[in-house]
């Protein structure tokens, strides 16, 4: 076989393996509902099948469908599988264990990554058919997501209650993960402020994690009713206000907006940040801190010397594609942050890589 066969040979796999790549997806949300991580790490080493199928939440599995099910798994690193001795009558079968992967798919474990792996595939899948007709010009001003529900995504998440659950718990889990080294490496950031307010804040877990570092910091959650309570009262040293960011923000000396605004296009974010400003100390001081993924750009950029390809960046590109067909947003450029900081009347601002992250801190200077 020649090397241009070989090379065909391999495309072809390759094409294969994008056309069917959404089995990923399916497979590992079917060993999280059945639970599969929880059974392993329960008992503390590798199982049988046998023994898994015992445990599963179901009255009878079948053995032959969860070995495969199993099969496919181990091939995409989710779990390990150790050969049985054929030797030994009582070491026969082939036992399953966790690895590096599966252990984020604990729930009991800190930082797992349940809440997003349940999310509801259908709502999230069916923009995606229109992803074609998304890039005709003339559908400019409309999301996929709102050709096929009709509704913008955020209505639709206060809509259906299960499905803002969900997203409430997978924004959390994902602030859960990153506010203790953002909180650790920008220590200073955070010590420095008298006040501040989480403008989009969900259910307050970046909040709580800021007052419980820092128990001088007055800390205030804002978002729409459905999800916070719209009270005075005090949840982990933590108020809560209700409203629209469009047209107004809390006062604070310093704002805080994470995962925000990649969700909205340009004109968007300029009034968002306007309001930022507005929402800042009169007397000058403060700041906007923003935390976003920041997309690697033209290399010649010098605008973020420390923005650089690196082992999230396959899954900024895809949080690209869906800020795009959800919500007509984007991922950013170091070049297009600070263009649209800028725009919206802050002098300066700074940017840096969260380690072992796909975020990114921006710090905006009025």
């Amino acid at each position: 076989m020649g090397q241009g066969d070989e090379m065909e040979l391999e495309a072809q796999a390759q094409i294969w393996k994008y056309i069917f790549s959404f089995v990923d997806s399916f497979t590992l949300r079917s060993a999280v509902e059945l639970g599969i991580p929880d059974i392993i790490h329960s008992q503390g080493r590798p199982i049988t099948l046998s023994q898994l199928s015992a445990c599963l939440p179901i009255d009878y599995a079948n053995p032959d469908r969860l070995n495969r099910l199993m099969r496919y798994l181990v091939s995409i690193g989710i779990f390990s599988r150790e050969h049985g001795s054929a030797d030994d009558e009582d070491d026969q079968e082939d036992k399953f264990g966790l690895t590096c992967l599966s252990k984020l798919l604990v729930r009991k474990l800190e930082n797992n990554m349940v809440p997003f792996s349940m999310l509801d595939f259908k709502v999230l899948m069916e923009p995606w058919y229109h992803l074609t007709w998304s890039l005709d010009g003339r559908a400019s001003g409309v999301t996929a997501f709102e050709r096929v529900y009709g509704t913008k995504f955020w209505d639709y998440a206060g809509q259906d209650l299960e499905f803002g659950e969900k997203l409430n718990e997978a924004m959390a889990c994902d602030t859960s993960s990153t506010m203790p080294t953002l909180l650790q490496q920008f220590n200073q950031v955070f010590a420095d402020m008298s006040s501040v307010v989480d403008v989009g804040g969900g259910t307050g877990t970046a909040a709580m994690a800021i007052a419980k570092s820092f128990p001088n910091v007055k800390c205030t959650v804002f978002d729409h009713p459905h999800v916070v309570v719209d009270d005075q009262s005090d949840s982990g040293g933590v108020a809560k206000v209700s409203g629209d960011m469009f047209n107004f923000i809390p006062r604070a000396d310093n704002l805080l907006l994470k995962w925000i605004l990649h969700n909205y296009g340009d004109e968007d974010c300029l009034v968002i940040l306007k309001r930022c400003k507005e929402a800042l100390p009169e007397r000058g001081g403060g700041k906007v801190v923003i935390v976003e993924t920041v997309m690697e750009g033209d290399h010649n950029d010098e605008t973020a010397a420390e923005i650089h390809d690196d082992e999230f960046t396959p899954c900024r590109l895809i949080m690209d594609m869906e800020m795009m067909l959800l919500f007509g947003g984007k991922e950013r450029t170091a070049k297009e942050w600070q263009s649209l900081v800028e725009r919206a009347g802050f002098r300066r601002c700074t940017m840096e890589r969260i380690n072992s992250s796909m975020h990114s801190l921006i710090q905006a200077y009025p």
